[in-house]
């Protein structure tokens, strides 16, 4: 399945299609031009928002995309904060309140067979500490 991956930093893409490629048992394939966000405020503003159209409409073989940020010890998600709420402290509903919006906005794509999956995750409080998992 092809993949795209958007998070914080190049490395930090890197390191969430590595963890995903992983789970997926060797599945995914990297794929799409290179996503670009710098930080926590232009993923949720500006990267996130653009890479679903983008993605949805000029790249119709991508299945998913991935995106992962760091919690920065900001308020960690519950299920009380269901449905995700585009305003508070959690990152995760506020990554997964902007995804659903552009997902809302795009129009059909007859060239895509099934509509592009979004996979929101929040990393706590960083990424770096996913790789000290078991350690």
């Amino acid at each position: 399945m092809k993949v795209a991956v958007l998070a914080e930093s190049p490395s930090d893409q890197r390191l969430v299609y590595i963890l995903s490629n992983a789970v997926a048992g060797g599945q995914l394939e990297l794929a799409g031009p290179p996503l670009e966000a710098l930080g926590w405020p232009h993923l949720v503003k500006k990267a996130l928002p653009a890479a679903i159209p983008a993605i949805h409409h000029n790249f119709p073989a991508i299945a998913a995309l991935i995106v992962v940020a760091d919690t920065d010890l900001t308020e960690p998600h519950t299920p009380e904060h269901e449905p995700a709420a585009a305003t508070g402290g959690c990152r995760w509903c506020r990554l997964r309140a902007a995804a659903d919006e552009a997902l809302a906005r795009l129009k059909l794509n007859p060239a895509r067979r099934a509509p592009l999956a979004v996979v929101v995750g929040a990393a706590e409080p960083c990424i770096e500490h996913w790789l000290l998992c078991g350690t």
